[in-house]
């Protein structure tokens, strides 16, 4: 799905300052089949550019998401293609989690996309295609990583920002390069893996509109909810929430989806509702 304050389902007033008629006009683009990979966009209209000079400054805290094989809709289809892209500035490592994590390879330094099933290890997405430049504050890597692995603290992930030499993992794109003709705003996409069918997820979010790295972070853990399978449901204080507020958490809570019938099925709330954090608990574990 696409993650756009006014470019897709939970087209936002918030971030973009835009109206809900431009999210509709997000809605209609984004929304397919519960079946199939969906992509979702977030907008914003900030006025920085995206390749602005490094930042110095840390600890910011925020968030944002990514992709899936089965088990959604496709908002945007890429164009078909194959493995083997150029992971050039990549570096590469042998991940091996002590506890079992799932592992999220935030990347930072450009990749060719090829279009097709989400697959992170072979660089296929099924929301963007093309050649993606590398992250250019690279300063602001550390206060970014930080902010994104405090919110996901208590969940069973592992963040890494080198390559995997192997097995699973989910890969979210931090890249400059609007592609795919997406409108400038869009601050990233990712596929709605309903039930965490896909353990190779891939998400893009794009620094062009929005650099500071609150923003970036916000952007990242919105995706990569995506990618488990979260909505946007009306709520402020989370990641999930339909205004694009920035937030520092995955809500535990049962709030109302932002769509009506929602895309995905939900666990532990009322019908039309989801609990962010414990849906992710639920498919990811909790961090003992």
């Amino acid at each position: 799905m696409v993650t756009a304050s006014d470019t897709d389902w939970p087209v936002s007033r918030r971030i973009s300052g835009m109206s809900c008629s431009a999210c509709l006009f997000a809605l209609i683009l984004a929304l397919g089949a519960c079946n199939d990979p969906t992509d979702i966009g977030e907008q914003e209209t900030d006025s920085d550019s995206g390749t602005g000079e490094p930042d110095s400054t840390s600890g910011g805290v925020g968030p944002s998401t990514s992709g899936a094989a089965s088990g959604s809709s496709v908002t945007t289809t890429a164009s078909a293609g194959s493995a083997g892209s150029d992971t050039s500035g990549e570096e590469t490592g042998q991940i091996e989690p002590p506890d079992g994590s799932n592992v999220i390879f935030l990347n930072f330094y450009g990749v060719i996309l090829f279009g097709g099933t989400d697959n992170a290890p072979a660089d296929t997405s099924s929301a963007v295609s093309g050649d993606l430049s590398p992250y250019q504050s690279p300063l602001k890597i550390t206060e970014i990583v930080a902010s994104v692995e405090a919110a996901w603290s208590g969940i069973n992930v592992v963040f890494v920002t080198e390559r995997p030499a192997d097995g699973d993992f989910t890969m979210v794109v931090i890249t400059p390069t609007l592609s795919n003709g997406y409108p400038e705003g869009v601050q990233g996409v990712s596929g709605l893996d309903c039930e965490n069918t896909n353990p190779n997820s891939t998400g893009v979010v794009f620094t062009h509109s929005s650099p500071d790295a609150a923003t970036i972070a916000f952007n990242i853990s919105r995706m990569l909810g995506q990618t488990y399978g979260l909505e946007p449901v009306n709520a402020d204080s989370g990641f999930m929430n339909s205004d694009f507020m920035l937030a520092t958490e995955f809500t535990d809570a049962c709030n109302s989806t932002f769509f009506q019938p929602q895309e995905c099925p939900h666990i532990g709330c009322a019908g039309g509702e989801q609990n962010s954090y414990a849906e992710l608990v639920s498919r990811l574990a909790a961090r003992e």
